[in-house]
């Protein structure tokens, strides 16, 4: 049994912080960045066609472009700390209120600067001390300015200027707006001004993904919050906008590596699993 912590500040509810130990790992990632820095012992990064080998200290991130999984380098468990910033959902910033990393890519993940790193563990574990809000919001922006220098797309940034488009913008708030409403292509389009072969393609290039996949995104980010606030996995289905459980099932298992019923038992906070930070909550245990 893995055992992980995670929990949310509650001024910046699209930043899920985590650390612990584990064994391996899977998430397909739309509209999340994943930070993380390893301890203990090496672990091996699949992502793509490529694996690289992650050691003890070293910073990565990874961006919402593929889906990526972790294995043992050696016998084991590795730890490590981890935030999780979801840029589709409840609580992530609106449309045109970016974070600094928003639209940048990170083809190596794995960043070489040891006080980049070491920076991120200050400020994580700064995140399970008691702060004000404005220390912690400027704390956190302030290292994810820092570290976007880190992507090649940081000089010139062109998927940035993709985000402006304005029919693009308009189409991620029509879709946040109602996460769980029934929308087809044609109303998308129309509210957002343009025809769905051009909505279709401008999103694609904007988002990295298509609007229905941004659209199940959000749903499975719903479901998530649904769950940690105690909801019960089999009424989550219907409240987050899937048509059924097993709809729900194969998309956040797809995306998280596990089916509600898991996260819902990770998330418990019975069995004296509980504990309350000044600066969030405690969500749980983690099983394989």
């Amino acid at each position: 049994m893995d055992l992980v912590r995670a929990w949310r500040v509650p001024e910046d509810g699209q930043f899920l912080w985590m650390r612990g130990v584990t064994t391996s790992y899977r998430a397909d990632p739309v509209g999340e960045y994943i930070i993380s820095v390893a301890g203990g012992r090496a672990y091996l990064l699949h992502r793509g066609r490529s694996t690289r080998l992650v050691r003890p200290g070293q910073l990565v991130v990874l961006d919402p472009s593929a889906a990526h999984s972790g294995s043992p380098a050696e016998r084991g468990a590795w730890a490590g700390r981890l935030l999780v910033i979801e840029l589709a959902g409840p609580g992530a910033a609106p449309a045109g209120q970016d974070i600094p990393l928003s639209g940048l890519a990170f083809p190596a993940p794995v960043i070489g600067d040891g006080l980049l790193a070491q920076r991120f563990i200050a400020l994580h574990r700064g995140m399970e001390r008691e702060a004000s809000a404005l220390e912690r919001q400027c704390a956190v922006l302030s290292f994810l300015a820092q570290l976007a220098v880190s992507s090649p797309d940081a000089k010139h940034h062109p998927a940035r200027v993709r985000r402006a488009d304005p029919a693009v913008r308009t189409a991620v708030e029509f879709l946040r707006d109602d996460i769980t409403r029934n929308v087809s292509l044609d109303e998308l389009a129309a509210a957002a001004g343009a025809s769905k072969y051009q909505l279709i393609r401008r999103f694609t290039a904007a988002t990295g993904v298509p609007p229905h996949t941004y659209q199940v995104a959000l749903r499975v980010n719903l479901a998530r919050r649904l769950l940690e606030r105690g909801e019960r996995a089999t009424d989550v289905a219907g409240l987050a906008g899937f048509t059924d459980q097993s709809h729900l099932n194969r998309h956040f298992r797809r995306r998280l590596g596990k089916t509600p019923a898991q996260y819902a038992q990770a998330t418990a906070t019975g069995a004296g699993h509980a504990h309350r930070y000044p600066t969030g909550r405690w969500i749980g245990r983690l099983p394989r």
